[in-house]
Parts: structure tokens; C-alpha cells; sequence
């Protein structure tokens, strides 16, 4: 759930020579607050941003928010080479996954049919 993160572990790949990679990112349309930091607390290898965290909180509408930053993270991501693509996870939050899916093909260029 950081880009950075995977902006910069990529990066590091290639300066060891390590190349022509399709690496698939997990990502999560958030519920609340409350679940972006039990994931990030009690999920290993979860990594959710503070910034996140403090987004969700002021939300207003927290399951909005969390789709609108699964949607940010899917553009972010789509921009780094060797992304091939991500793997929205959102368990007991299916619903969301269609909303994510059609405003992501709406606002990453190589989505776009």
C-alpha cells in the first residue's frame, strides 16, 4: 500500500542487474481507519502508511476514501517499470473491488480499452 516502497525495491532490483520483471502488487480498498492499522500492526508484510491511516481518519465517508486510495495507489503504481499490474484484495469489502476496477481504467492511461 506504499508506493515508494515499491518504487524503490524495483529500483534496487535493476542496479543489481536484475531486469525485465512483471511484478503483481497487493493492494487493499481500505474499510476504515481501524482496519488500515490492524493490517498494518498484525498482517505481515503489510505496509500502510501513516499519511494513509490520518486519510482515513478524516474521512467522511471512510469506505469512499478507501476506494479513492486504492485508486491513487493503482495510478502510482502503474507508472513504475516492472509493475505489471496489482491484485486488489478486500476481504469482506468485495463490493468495493467493481468501483476500483472501472475508476482505475478511467484514470491510468494503459488501462484504458
Amino acid at each position: 500500500m506504499d508506493a515508494g516502497v515499491a518504487r524503490r525495491y524495483l529500483a534496487r532490483l535493476v542496479e543489481h542487474n536484475i531486469k525485465d520483471l512483471a511484478i503483481i502488487i497487493g493492494i487493499a480498498p481500505l474499510r476504515s481507519a481501524k482496519s488500515a492499522i490492524w493490517m498494518k500492526e498484525k498482517l505481515f508484510g503489510t505496509i500502510i502508511p501513516d499519511v494513509l491511516v490520518v486519510r482515513m481518519e478524516a474521512a467522511a465517508d471512510p469506505l469512499a476514501e478507501g476506494r479513492a486510495i486504492c485508486v491513487d495507489l493503482i495510478r502510482e503504481l502503474s507508472d513504475i517499470p516492472g509493475v505489471a499490474g496489482v491484485h486488489i484484495m478486500a476481504p469482506n469489502n468485495d463490493a468495493a473491488v467493481p468501483d476500483v476496477i472501472r475508476e482505475a481504467r478511467k484514470s491510468v492511461a494503459r488501462l484504458r480499452g
